[in-house]
């Protein structure tokens, strides 16, 4: 009887041990799982921040057109509306441009090259203004492009002007 109850006070203290350990071990897999998380978070919004900063609008587009980023600038031009993400972002470009848009992005992504072109983009007071976009393909390490980063920077007056002045010839 004894030998029973001190092989199960062993075999207690072995199993509480162990499970001493595992909880140790989860504790300090979680710790290193939120350092982790908050390193990639500190990432990822430095980059924003800095994709916030700067004067244009900031994108970075799919291949197949669809958004994955739109800075705060576009936001704050368009109204927080985030057409530009779905829809291939042709919902906010002027019907006329649509065409050539949709030609340079084809041409852009089929030889996985730059992005550029001059439309209008309609703002939340749905007025359109001219911008020039500039897109670059990002590749990862050993894959094709699978996004594009650009802006849009506000052209429209200089178009006015240049209108102006051949208007005035």
């Amino acid at each position: 009887l004894w030998r029973d109850k001190a092989a199960r006070d062993a075999l207690a203290s072995e199993r509480s041990a162990a499970l001493v350990r595992a909880t140790d071990a989860l504790h300090h897999e979680s710790a290193g799982r939120q350092q982790a998380e908050q390193t990639l978070r500190r990432r990822d919004l430095m980059p924003r921040g800095l994709m916030d900063a700067i004067p244009q609008m900031v994108f970075v587009l799919y291949r197949d057109g669809t958004g994955e980023f739109l800075n705060q600038r576009w936001h704050a031009y368009t109204g927080g509306d985030a057409t530009f993400c779905r829809d291939n972002g042709l919902a906010r470009v002027h019907p006329d441009d649509v065409a050539a848009v949709r030609r340079c992005w084809l041409r852009a992504t089929e030889h996985i090259g730059p992005f550029v072109a001059e439309f209008r983009v309609r703002g939340k007071d749905d007025r359109y203004r001219w911008f020039l976009a500039q897109s670059f393909p990002l590749a990862e390490a050993g894959e094709d492009a699978a996004r594009w980063v650009g802006t849009l920077t506000d052209i429209d007056d200089i178009r006015r002007a240049d209108a102006a002045l051949r208007e005035s010839e």
